[in-house]
């Protein structure tokens, strides 16, 4: 078997190679999953949105879930990778209190708004509303940046 290995020509010897491999390869290939730690599949991020039903925690936002605010975009729409990404973009804006983000045609779509908040918000089929946490503590006490206290 060896010395007819050695003599095929290269093409041969890949196509030989994938032959053997594919069952290995393709038994290895998990299905994305919601407890995998990847974000995979329809998910907004690791584990959670989208199929997995759990929803994305965001350090120092609160969650809102089918909530908008129409017409208050005012700081852009764009593309995201997730809604970490989006958190991001949001943290990167200093006038930025709040991001609304959905999926759309196979992507996910980050509305970064200064003036939406949940008080002004409507029901919506598939917006996340995400509103930046404000504490108003006393000076020198650190907030968990979801809870106040």
């Amino acid at each position: 078997f060896f010395s007819a290995f050695l003599s095929m020509d290269r093409t041969v010897k890949i196509l030989a190679y994938l032959f053997l491999l594919w069952p290995i390869c393709s038994a290895n290939a998990a299905e994305p999953t919601c407890d995998d730690g990847i974000q995979n599949g329809d998910e907004f991020a690791a584990d959670c949105g989208g199929s997995c039903r759990r929803y994305c925690p965001i350090p120092s936002y609160e969650y809102h879930e089918k909530r908008h605010c129409p017409d208050r975009d005012e700081l852009g729409i764009t593309s995201s990778t997730g809604v970490e990404d989006c958190a991001s973009k949001c943290n990167r804006e200093p006038r930025c209190i709040s991001f609304e983000f959905y999926p759309a045609e196979g992507a996910f779509v980050c509305a970064l708004s200064s003036s939406c908040t949940v008080s002004l918000s409507q029901w919506s089929t598939a917006e996340l509303l995400y509103q930046k946490v404000v504490c108003n503590l006393p000076w020198g006490t650190v907030s968990d940046g979801i809870n106040c206290d």
